[in-house]
């Protein structure tokens, strides 16, 4: 099937299926005509002064080492693709109103393969009431997945990595390393014996098939004005505690003791004898917020989480250094262990815990 005809039989129907899409935020309102209209380009009418905040990302795909082993399919590579995207919209605290992807593919992918991309990018973008604007659609060596996400944002409330203060708390708003562990149970642990329950490999395994775009946590301390810093966790706790220090020039004390590690983690972590610790804050597609609070502001943020479906954490505090550190449960200080993502070639799971 060529370009045009898998537009018209497999993308215009799949995509169509989403909503009226005019956005309506305190001082900013927005329509959207998208890749229906057939142009060029789609339209963005701006109705009223507001910010609009922009990102793209590239995801590896059928490269990630989960696809490789036949326990991601074609629907959850279109599913990441988006909430990869979406997730840094929430960062800086704005509403998705639309994404452009671009999806080149091999010859010998199929038709049902490449409806299978679109169905999974489709599921994504009716979740978070959003829509496809446009982008496009391709042959290539291989598969590429790359999106631009686009939202809205009231002057004034965009969250951005820099901005974090002296004695501000750090929170996190939601666990940390599954992902990296998905990666290292099923690539090294479970091969060499280890046998989890379905249920705790259904917990690894969801959080590659269904990762969570925190939007409305992002919204929430956005709009309230909590954060002074904020940080999608796509790169590990790691990469991004080091990165959102380094933008505001401060460090950072963690806190061994209240570190949202599953259960799950610490097992595989033991079975591998490597420091659960170290599996959890390296290189991993959490997707939940690092953000930094006020003191003053902690019960309030308490509350106003209180209604999500997120669990907030105090994981450390910001210092007048330029250290990130950890405090153990001993009291002792050391350097913040795991692996930080540096787009390093070769598995993540031997980068993690070294090659057999």
């Amino acid at each position: 099937m060529n370009e045009k005809k898998r537009i018209k039989d497999i993308i215009i129907p799949s995509l169509n299926e989403t909503h009226d899409l005019s956005r309506n935020i305190k001082n900013f309102a927005v329509s959207v005509a998208g890749p229906e209209a057939f142009d060029d380009c789609s339209i963005l009418k701006i109705l009223k002064e507001g910010t609009i905040v922009i990102g793209s990302d590239y995801v590896r795909g059928n490269g990630f080492d989960l696809f490789k082993e036949g326990l991601l399919n074609y629907f959850d590579l279109g599913y990441f693709l988006i909430i990869a995207n979406i997730s840094d919209i929430a960062a800086m605290g704005a509403t998705p109103i639309g994404l452009l992807t671009i999806i080149r593919y091999s010859d010998n992918m199929t038709d049902k393969e490449f409806e299978m991309i679109i169905k999974g990018v489709n599921s994504a973008v009716k979740k978070y009431k959003t829509q496809i604007l446009g982008g496009d659609i391709g042959g290539a060596s291989d598969l590429v997945l790359s999106a631009t996400a686009l939202g809205l944002c009231e002057n004034g409330y965009v969250l951005t990595r820099s901005g974090a203060n002296i004695g501000d708390k750090l929170f996190v708003s939601g666990p940390i390393g599954l992902a990296s562990t998905a990666l290292v149970y099923f690539r090294k642990a479970k091969k060499q014996g280890l046998r989890l329950s379905d249920a705790e490999e259904k917990e690894l395994l969801e959080s590659w098939k269904k990762p969570y775009a925190q939007v409305e946590e992002g919204k929430i301390i956005s709009k309230l004005k909590l954060a002074t810093a904020c940080q999608d966790i796509s790169d590990g706790l790691l990469a991004t505690v080091n990165e959102l220090c380094a933008q505001s020039s401060v460090g950072a004390i963690i806190f061994e003791e209240t570190l949202p590690i599953s259960p799950t983690t610490i097992k595989v972590a033991d079975f591998l004898k490597i420091e659960p610790i170290k599996l959890a804050l390296s290189i991993s597609v959490d997707f939940s917020l690092l953000f930094t609070i006020a003191p003053k502001n902690k019960m309030k943020c308490k509350e106003a989480f209180e209604n999500t479906d997120s669990c907030l954490h105090e994981i450390g505090e910001i210092t007048g250094n330029t250290k990130v550190e950890l405090l153990t449960s001993k009291g002792d200080k050391k350097p913040l262990p795991g692996i930080e993502w540096k787009h390093q070639k070769g598995e993540i799971s031997d980068l993690i815990i070294g090659p057999e």
